[in-house]
């Protein structure tokens, strides 16, 4: 069996992501996973509501989803700030560092500011659209008492 030699493998090997892009990821994933855990246990907690004859549990959960999803929004727009000493192309002398380098462009650094912008801005604008939805919800929850069809 011969060995394939591949130049572009190292390149390719994993990279942890640095801490803004976490921050990123999860800002962006938790403001939509609160809401469809606000709807669906919503949506759960009507019967149960109506037998114990307190709405108690359909608050807290929109408090607590709600919450999550400013907290997701935080996050996300805390990412938007891309920073010169951010390494995204791995630990200096790997092996995917020097082909990274060498295939990045020279204006890498000004596209990485913007993109991390544009995402940064774009997720916790949607952060707070999905905690506005968690609100519009709620209407109904203030407005009908139980007893109402």
């Amino acid at each position: 069996m011969t060995d394939v030699r591949e130049p572009t493998a190292p390149a390719a090997e994993a990279t942890p992501l640095v801490g803004r892009d976490r921050r990123l990821l999860v800002g962006a994933a938790l403001s939509p996973l609160a809401w469809g855990l606000h709807l669906t246990l919503s949506y759960g907690l009507v019967y149960p509501a109506l037998r114990l004859r307190t709405k108690a549990a359909l608050v807290a959960v929109t408090v607590v989803c709600w919450l999550w999803a400013l907290a997701g929004s935080m996050l996300a727009f805390s990412a938007r700030r891309a920073g010169d000493h951010e390494n995204d192309l791995g630990p200096p002398g790997s092996a995917p560092f020097v082909p990274r380098q060498l295939a990045s462009v020279p204006e890498r650094s000004e596209a990485r500011k913007e993109r991390a912008l544009f995402l940064g801005t774009a997720a916790g604008a949607l952060g707070l659209f999905f905690a506005a939805v968690i609100l519009a919800q709620t209407v109904p929850i203030v407005v009908f008492s139980l007893e109402d069809p």
